[in-house]
């Protein structure tokens, strides 16, 4: 992502996934690689609830990439940018 001119990215997972030995593992591989790439990094928990993405990772966190913890959580948040007419 960072060779694609990403500079901030976040790292989406749903608070069940987070709290599990997988979630707590992606998350710190994600945390490593950012601090590695030296890009800026934040990690958001997504109940998947209704959820703005254009001012929830645009606007109000300047976020220029995702990377998410499971495609079903991809596919997720595809679904709602489509709906909200965030181009992907």
């Amino acid at each position: 992502l960072k060779a694609l001119g990403h500079s901030n990215l976040a790292f989406l997972i749903t608070p069940v996934d987070q709290v599990t030995a997988e979630g707590k593992a992606r998350r710190r591989a994600f945390e490593s690689a950012t601090i590695d790439l030296g890009v800026g990094s934040e990690v958001i928990v997504w109940d998947q609830t209704e959820f703005d993405v254009r001012h929830s990772l645009i606007t109000e966190r300047n976020v220029t990439g995702v990377i998410c913890f499971s495609d079903t959580l991809a596919g997720q948040l595809l679904d709602a940018c489509l709906e909200q007419g965030v181009q992907v």
